[in-house]
């Protein structure tokens, strides 16, 4: 399979409760899991759209390590998109390294408290498919200064920024939208925050608030692209929910 540089080909949420995570998200999204080993594919029926990992396994079990959402990002060569991440003001915290059968990672953090994971998948990039209910469908970067944070990201993984709205907005190399920026609360570090498709808004946040759930805010429409929800699981985890516009 061919590569996209700068698209998002996984997603992964780590958390102190994966037992707790697979009642939510599997209740919240109709997600079934996969055990192998020390860690969980999420699947979409008999498709894996992502990954859950004990932070238990982590040395000294990740202390004070909160539950959150990251992405995987597709890069021709992992080492020096860490080694452009270090040199910009970020920080390389796991890797760069080899994964047998997976392909080579790192994690770098970036000079605003966000990270994102390097990823060369092994076998190439999946094919380009429209998102349907219960995938990833992109990424929003929340960041206390959006307008320097977005240079680091287009330098290390190669976005390009598209032009349309009044927030950096980014495109991968296939010209496929990726992400937003947009700032953060007033002392928050950057985090990344995810997006799945549903078919129904809310019922969705019905289902969340069922399962223990809270919902940020319950609706944000944005005319000709979709309707947007924010959610916060159990763990306090955040991810949004996404109705696309139906053409």
């Amino acid at each position: 399979m061919a590569r996209t540089p700068g698209k998002v080909v996984f997603r992964e949420y780590q958390t102190h409760d994966p037992v707790g995570a697979r009642r939510f998200y599997g209740g919240l999204f109709g997600w079934t899991f996969e055990q192998a080993a020390d860690y969980t594919a999420i699947l979409r029926g008999e498709t894996q759209v992502g990954g859950l990992f004990d932070l238990a396994h982590l040395p000294a079990g990740g202390p004070g390590q909160p539950a959150q959402w990251y992405g995987y990002v597709s890069v021709p060569d992992v080492d020096a998109a860490a080694a452009r991440a270090s040199a910009t003001g970020g920080q390389i915290r796991f890797g760069p390294e080899d994964l047998p059968g997976i392909g080579r990672v790192a994690f770098v953090g970036d000079p605003q408290g966000g990270g994102l994971y390097l990823f060369d998948r092994a076998g190439g990039d999946p094919p380009a498919a429209p998102p349907v209910t219960g995938d990833f469908a992109f990424e929003l970067l929340n960041a206390p200064d959006p307008a320097t944070l977005a240079p680091f990201y287009a330098g290390v993984v190669g976005w390009t920024q598209a032009a349309m709205g009044p927030m950096p907005m980014f495109q991968d190399a296939a010209g496929q939208f990726v992400s937003v920026v947009a700032p953060a609360p007033p002392g928050v570090p950057a985090h990344w925050i995810t997006h799945v498709v549903v078919d129904d808004l809310a019922a969705a946040n019905d289902r969340a608030l069922a399962l223990g759930g809270e919902v940020l805010e319950p609706r944000i429409d944005v005319p000709g692209f979709g309707a947007f929800a924010l959610i916060k699981d159990p763990a306090g985890a955040v991810i949004m929910t996404f109705l696309p516009v139906v053409e």
